[in-house]
């Protein structure tokens, strides 16, 4: 096995226990770093020669490349080799949700000159050119490369669309080991309290204003008695309350950061309800690892994860960046204590089966051997 990387190091090469990991070190100097981060074209002149040397000297059967928001598919042109693209998200998708309604590149660039954040306003200058540019490349290693793993309906239609006449395999994925060797399941929890979680980065996509606005309406208008605790990077918090006029303190929301896995772990089996709002998504970990805990999970109706959740047998779905809908289904199911038990049984069942490492295992077998039986 081989394994290419982006990382500063002087090695072409370095064999570890039968493994030959090769590190791309492309950016030498600052100049060079912002080139590449501005200027893809640069970047792809970079990394595809890198890449076609690694290929010439390690000599793969198959080349998986995971990912298509990075360049490294297009390395598809260049071999005779089956590249397969391992799908994890879609930036077409993603750029076309980058922004929630009422927010755009031109109030982020107002509160960042406002709140003397200039390093900020040039990113915001550039980065949605940047992200446009990364959604058309895509599509370009889409529609280069017949050979696609994913998981969900919604990313098989994505290669279908790009690449009608591709081979679209079903590849799970594994997930840590706190939660996949995990013992202990959720259980409901019996106290006055209702605590609802979620996992997840700062990007605007993944509904971070959904949360303070449903948190407001849960405090306003209902006697529900509950705590949010966001687990994760977060550096878009003020922006936000700025645009809501709203502070996520005062409406019951408590940032604890970034924790380990152990610590999410925990942290998920003391919650009542997973909330994942998310204005774009394929299958997320996060969400994934709360249903195999059997946490009752509440996610928006987008992407891929109706394939991760049978409405009102194994979860919750919602429309997306509906905050009244949504903070009504989290007062219902947080009196519901059956419905929470169904929900976490068939969250079990049905994660067990998905992530399963032989199921996984297997999966990835028998794809390997159908690409290499009978390229396209």
């Amino acid at each position: 096995m081989g394994i290419a990387f982006e990382y500063n190091s002087k090695k072409f090469k370095d064999t570890i226990d039968g493994i030959d990991y090769y590190p791309i070190s492309v950016c030498c100097n600052r100049r060079e770093k912002l080139r590449k981060e501005f200027t893809l074209s640069h970047e792809e002149k970079l990394i595809i020669p890198e890449c076609i040397k690694i290929i010439e000297d390690f000599r793969p059967d198959i080349i998986q490349c995971f990912g298509s928001e990075w360049c490294y598919g297009l390395v598809a042109q260049y071999t005779q080799v089956p590249v397969v693209i391992h799908i994890q998200g879609s930036m077409p998708s993603y750029f076309n949700a980058l922004y929630p309604p009422r927010y755009s590149k031109q109030s982020k660039i107002i509160y960042d000159f406002l709140h003397l954040h200039l390093k900020d306003v040039i990113r915001g200058l550039f980065g949605e050119k940047n992200n446009r540019m990364r959604a058309e490349r895509e599509i370009r290693i889409l529609k280069a490369n017949r050979y696609f793993f994913g998981r969900t309906d919604w990313d098989k239609s994505i290669t279908k669309l790009f690449s009608p006449q591709s081979k679209y395999f079903i590849c799970n994925e594994a997930l840590r080991d706190s939660f996949q060797l995990a013992h202990e399941k959720w259980k409901p929890n019996k106290h006055d309290t209702t605590t609802l979680c979620t996992v997840g980065s700062g990007s605007l996509w993944k509904g971070l204003d959904v949360i303070l606005k449903t948190a407001s309406i849960l405090k306003e208008y209902t006697n529900l008695h509950f705590k949010w605790i966001m687990v994760g990077k977060v550096d878009k918090k003020e922006y936000i309350e700025w645009m809501e006029h709203k502070r996520f303190e005062e409406s019951c929301v408590d940032f604890v950061g970034v924790l380990d896995e152990a610590q999410v772990k925990d942290v998920l089996l003391t919650s009542d309800i997973y909330i994942h709002p998310a204005y774009i998504d394929n299958s997320p970990n996060a969400l994934c690892e709360a249903m195999l805990l059997g946490m009752p999970c509440i996610a928006s109706y987008v992407g891929g994860i109706p394939s991760l959740i049978e409405d009102g047998v194994s979860g919750i779905l919602v429309p997306v960046n509906e905050p009244y809908y949504l903070a009504e289904k989290i007062v219902s199911l947080a009196k519901d204590k059956d419905l929470q038990q169904s929900l976490s049984n068939a969250a079990i069942e049905k994660s067990r089966e998905r992530h399963f490492p032989e199921n996984i295992e297997n999966e990835l077998i028998t794809a390997y051997n159908q690409i290499l039986g009978s390229r396209i």
